[in-house]
């Protein structure tokens, strides 16, 4: 297989750009939508929490989906280094954590784009690595409905607007 790739990393880079593409994505396909209705005005502050369960569904799904191509990505990681950012994380910011964070920031009314998505899918990620990946097998045994509504919860009283507004300016959000 390798002689259709000029290197081991174009390899990963094409496998792990296949299973996120928009097609195939639970996850992109959720990103894609809402940006089509960021594009035509048709959200409002109130569907935060919508678009949270959404992605957080669509996260948990795309994890699930491809499981196996996240083993792959956690083995090969340190290959994928060669003096620059790593590659994977490259990726999940282009594809993923940049359009959250666009996304929540409208829904939010924020004036500038705040990086929260990592209290979110940060979460959501750290928590299926863990179990599946790095464990191979669920040892917290939490529903993720239920996992993800908490969270939901967790973050619509407090990280949410906590990292959008006053720890992003230096304070402690506890005035």
């Amino acid at each position: 297989m390798y002689h259709y790739f000029p290197d081991k990393e174009a390899l990963l880079f094409a496998i792990i750009e296949e299973k996120f593409s928009q097609e195939s994505s639970p996850i992109q396909k959720v990103y894609a939508e809402w940006e089509e209705k960021l594009q035509n005005n048709e959200i409002s502050g109130k569907d935060l929490e919508v678009f949270l369960q959404q992605v957080g569904e669509a996260t948990i799904s795309s994890l699930i989906l491809h499981r196996d191509v996240f083993r792959i990505v956690v083995s090969e990681y340190r290959l994928l280094e060669k003096d620059r950012e790593p590659l994977y994380p490259r990726m999940v910011y282009e594809l993923s954590l940049n359009r959250f964070n666009r996304i929540v920031s409208v829904l939010a009314g924020w004036s500038e784009i705040r990086d929260v998505a990592q209290y979110f899918l940060g979460a959501l990620f750290s928590n299926f690595f863990f179990q599946e990946i790095l464990s191979g097998k669920k040892i917290w045994p939490v529903d993720d409905k239920i996992f993800l509504s908490r969270l939901i919860d967790h973050f619509m009283k407090g990280l949410g607007p906590i990292a959008g507004s006053n720890l992003l300016e230096g304070q402690n959000g506890m005035e």
